[in-house]
């Protein structure tokens, strides 16, 4: 939903609504994309996908081998 449009776009290249079986509980955002775990009845091992704001295009990425993922995030290094 883009709150300033008042307009409610539909992310394209997601799964189907039908597949999805839960997405991660905490997605994380950076430099205009949005990352999120996406957990499907017709793969084995869920997946991250990364949503461009902008666009509302969602991409596959990373396919991670676990039943299941709670959370992303980011780990930076200071010294």
């Amino acid at each position: 939903y883009r709150g300033e449009a008042k307009k409610l776009d539909y992310i394209t290249g997601m799964p189907a609504g039908t597949n999805i079986s839960s997405f991660g509980k905490t997605p994380f955002a950076e430099n205009g994309k949005a990352y999120i775990a996406v957990t499907t009845t017709t793969d084995a091992n869920p997946a991250i996908y990364a949503i461009d704001i902008a666009t509302a295009t969602a991409t596959k990425g990373v396919t991670v081998k676990a039943t299941s993922v709670i959370g992303i995030g980011k780990l930076t290094y200071n010294e």
